[in-house]
């Protein structure tokens, strides 16, 4: 007699699922790496809260044999509307935009220190068109970081900026933000361009390995 070593109809869907699951998974993951790199080069936030160890970071939902969807997402509130671009307003008060006395560079942190709520005497003067200005009276220089810090009082004295002030932040009710690109459409590429090459590599590799 001649055994059928053929294999079965379920044995056949079963490495296809397999071989489908690992590839978008991987696609996964290439994903979330890429957009953990282009969230790093948009944003200057040292806290990394894109990490996947973040509350809030690029985080996979896997797919599985029996589900096979996998979801890249952040929980970051603000997530959307930097990748999008778009109005960002106030929801009370002002929004804090940083002048370059805070802020040297686009690509510079903001010291604890020099945020708007830990700013110690300030205060808020209106300029002839209508802005409001917070401002210190101080001066600004840098420490061995290369961060902006507030001189202290004897060197205020010896600079002779001891009786003016700086706007540290204009005040506005909506800024515009520039959008970045840095999720949608990323995750949109590596689904058109990568998903297919993965899952067919994955499907070959599961039925080569196959018992």
């Amino acid at each position: 007699t001649i055994k059928n070593t053929l294999p079965s109809a379920a044995s056949i869907m079963k490495q296809i699922n397999y071989g489908t699951m690992k590839g978008i998974n991987q696609t996964a993951k290439d994903t979330q790496k890429e957009i953990q790199y282009k969230a790093q080069k948009v944003f200057t936030d040292r806290k990394k809260w894109y990490q996947a160890s973040s509350p809030i970071g690029i985080k996979v939902k896997w797919a599985k044999r029996d589900n096979l969807t996998a979801e890249v997402y952040t929980k970051a509130y603000f997530g959307p509307l930097q990748d999008e671009g778009g109005t960002k307003t106030a929801f009370k008060g002002h929004i804090a935009v940083p002048t370059t006395n805070v802020q040297p560079t686009k690509s510079s942190s903001i010291p604890k220190a020099l945020r708007p709520e830990n700013l110690k005497n300030s205060f808020i003067i209106t300029s002839r068109s209508g802005k409001k200005l917070l401002c210190i009276r101080a001066a600004v220089g840098q420490n061995a970081r290369g961060q902006q810090r507030i001189l202290g009082k004897n060197l205020l004295k010896k600079t002779g900026t001891g009786k003016g002030f700086l706007v540290m932040y204009i005040l506005t009710k909506s800024v515009r933000i520039k959008r970045t690109d840095f999720f949608e459409k990323t995750a949109e590429y590596y689904a058109k361009r990568w998903l297919p090459v993965h899952i067919k590599k994955n499907i070959e590799y599961a039925f080569a390995t196959m018992r």
